[in-house]
């Protein structure tokens, strides 16, 4: 079995991926460049970025709709939100009655 087209489908689906994500990645230009080098098939090269391209579009578009719903940015505002257990000191002038910031 000739592995060289199942290669070249993957690598083009991790380019199309990149490129969805990326846009200074082009992926018309790296079709191009793969059928000018002759090293790879046509079909293998564009079907693999159309793929690439796709999967990654989808998932902007899901991670972006479920935004402020998922569990990272709960954490995070959860985080924020919460009070601090005890004063943090910036200097040698902090303490009971001062400011926090250094005296000059």
């Amino acid at each position: 079995m000739n592995w060289q087209p199942l290669i070249e489908f993957f690598v083009s689906v991790g380019y199309g991926l990149l490129s969805s994500l990326v846009p200074i990645f082009n992926s018309e230009i790296y079709i191009v460049a793969s059928q000018v080098g002759g090293f790879t098939e046509e079909v293998t090269t564009a079907v693999g970025c159309a793929v690439g391209q796709a999967i990654g579009k989808v998932g902007t578009v899901l991670a972006l709709r479920r935004g402020s719903r998922s569990n990272l940015v709960r954490r995070l505002r959860e985080r924020r939100d919460r009070p601090a257990s005890r004063p943090v000191a910036f200097g040698p002038s902090s303490g009971p009655g001062r400011t926090g910031c250094w005296d000059f």
